[in-house]
């Protein structure tokens, strides 16, 4: 799936402190108070400001808003400003939970995460899995961290059924699954927090910090991306008498040609 999935190590009494507090801060019109939030974590003060205007477009999500587009999606991007997260190319823990219901207890059910304050005053949708891009969705919490780093670690069908799913980007889901063990905390996957450019990745963008990105999974995406579009072009080069020019070749057709590969490869990335 051609999803830019990542994973934020996040706690509850975060969620509160980096999220829900400041949205309230927000609604009084005290954005300095949201900076003093930040400052003590040493994040850099452009960081700061990016955090603290942040919550200006939050305010603007309704009360019957979908919570996974809104308020889901901003608690990642704020995770991001203060704790390292991680990519992975289209592979989701809901993805896997939907092919595979043996994943589906590990994933908390976000009415029994969210603020009761807050709950109390929403009345829109709230998915515990991805629905769409730039939105949140499962929420694995601590308890479920643990439990399932055990039963990865223990062997058997639930090692075989991550292994396959997660394949390359098997690494970093688990960098990110450990993080989350050794601070005793739950662990959270959005889509599209992080968009990495493939042919460019200094050209990635990122609605939170996107220096607190681990590197490894942009560098998978980027090396498989290499990869399809060195065969891609093999592919047509075959089909095409192994790329030659002839004397009587139309240019027209040969630009037609050439503009019906670079289709076929920005289709790889969709």
């Amino acid at each position: 799936m051609g999803y830019d999935i990542s994973y934020h190590a996040i706690g509850k009494e975060e969620m509160e402190q980096w999220y829900f507090e400041p949205l309230k801060r927000a609604q009084k019109g005290n954005f300095e108070s949201i900076a003093k939030i930040a400052r003590p974590s040493g994040m850099n003060e452009f960081y700061v400001e990016k955090y603290t205007d942040s919550f200006r477009s939050a305010l603007e999500y309704g009360v019957d808003s979908i919570f996974n587009k809104t308020h889901g999606f901003h608690i990642a991007v704020a995770q991001g400003y203060f704790r390292e997260y991680f990519y992975t190319r289209g592979t989701a823990f809901s993805f896997l939970a939907e092919q595979n219901s043996k994943f589906k207890p590990y994933i908390s059910d976000w009415r029994e995460v969210l603020p009761v304050e807050f709950l109390a005053e929403f009345s829109g949708q709230i998915h515990n899995e991805i629905i769409e891009s730039y939105c949140c969705g499962a929420y694995l919490d601590a308890a479920s961290v643990q439990k399932l780093l055990r039963d990865y670690e223990a062997g058997g069908e639930i090692k075989e059924a991550i292994d396959q799913f997660y394949v390359q980007n098997l690494p970093v889901f688990l960098k990110a699954l450990n993080l989350a063990r050794e601070l005793g905390i739950g662990l959270l996957e959005a889509t599209e927090v992080v968009e990495p450019n493939p042919f460019d990745l200094n050209k990635s963008e990122s609605f939170s910090n996107l220096f607190n990105c681990d590197t490894q999974g942009a560098l998978i995406y980027a090396e498989i991306a290499a990869q399809q579009v060195s065969e891609a072009i093999k592919r047509d080069k075959a089909a095409h008498g192994g790329g030659e020019k002839h004397s009587d070749e139309n240019p027209d057709s040969h630009s037609g040609s050439k503009k019906f590969l670079f289709d076929k490869i920005k289709g790889i990335f969709k």
